[in-house]
């Protein structure tokens, strides 16, 4: 997947957590699989501290941890998800 005229296209996924489940794992692969192929990946997280994000930095994926507090945590979290949109400015969010 290039972007226009062949560049590499900036993708930002965002999770919940990257716990040991089968879709983290695959959201882990995938965004290894677009980095290698020289997308710019950031992958965005309600919750840090997974095993898996130390994994993703050595890939060369940024891993930026939201801070969400809990369940009633959503102005705050929001506008932290916003200031991260509108810093990086993806191209494609998932």
């Amino acid at each position: 997947m290039q972007g226009i005229l062949g560049r590499p296209v900036r993708i930002m996924f965002i999770s919940r957590s990257l716990g040991f489940g089968g879709a983290e794992r695959q959201l882990v692969s995938l965004a290894k699989g677009l980095r290698e192929r020289d997308h710019e990946v950031l992958v965005a997280l309600f919750y840090g501290g997974s095993p898996w994000e130390a994994e993703l930095t050595r890939a060369g994926v940024d891993v930026h941890c939201l801070g969400k507090t809990g369940r009633w945590d959503v102005m705050k979290f929001m506008v932290r998800l916003s200031r991260l949109v509108r810093r990086v400015r993806p191209q494609i969010i998932h």
